[in-house]
């Protein structure tokens, strides 16, 4: 198996730790000392887990023949079947049955995208965020095996979105007045664990 995979599922395995940890203990990690350590181990999971996939990615690029059979295979496959794109299809048309991409925009206010870290560390891929007073939307896409969620914390604002899984969002929104708020995953432990940013609004 590639050490990629092996990698993976350490990292994984680590993530679900620290979250049942945190879950089963309000005061996890404990101290600046627990803290440490539990982020350092999180980082170097992550570094060998990120050198793992760029090694098994350059030795799948020096196995010969790969891409070239892939591509007879298709023109066999297409010359025994006949099968043709529609005449009448044009460039830029939506296929049928395909989803259109969403182009819609929020009634009022404003929407912000965040995301978690990918490789299962307690923090987000950002750490400030600005927005107009009024109506604000924080859309959290989720792409790590962690649950996390986003919400809302500060000038009497308390909200929470949806905790959510791998490759789901989570949504919270906020009416918000001048000030600094902060944005924070709600799962117990993940905040104390370094989760969390500064919201600006002007």
């Amino acid at each position: 198996m590639a050490p990629f995979y092996i990698l993976g599922g350490v990292l994984a395995a680590w993530a679900l730790i620290v979250t049942a940890l945190g879950i089963m203990s309000k005061d996890f990690p404990g101290s600046k000392t627990g803290e440490r350590a539990v982020n350092g181990i999180s980082v170097v999971l992550v570094a060998a887990a990120i050198a793992a996939a760029i090694l098994t990615a350059a030795s799948e690029e020096e196995e010969p023949g790969g891409e070239a059979h892939a591509t007879e295979a298709a023109e066999e496959a297409a010359g025994e079947g006949g099968a043709q794109a529609p005449a009448d299809a044009e460039e830029g048309e939506t296929p049928a049955g395909a989803a259109p991409e969403a182009t819609e925009e929020p009634a009022d206010g404003q929407a912000l995208e965040i995301s978690a870290d990918p490789g299962g560390s307690f923090a987000y891929t950002v750490n400030d965020l600005e927005a107009s007073a009024g109506p604000v939307e924080i859309v959290m896409d989720n792409p790590s095996p962690v649950p996390h969620n986003v919400a809302i914390d500060g000038g009497g604002v308390d909200e929470k979105g949806e905790i959510v899984g791998e490759g789901e969002k989570s949504t919270v929104t906020a009416d918000l007045e001048p000030g600094e708020y902060a944005f924070y995953c709600s799962v117990p432990g993940h905040r104390q664990g370094g989760m969390e940013g500064t919201l600006t609004v002007e």
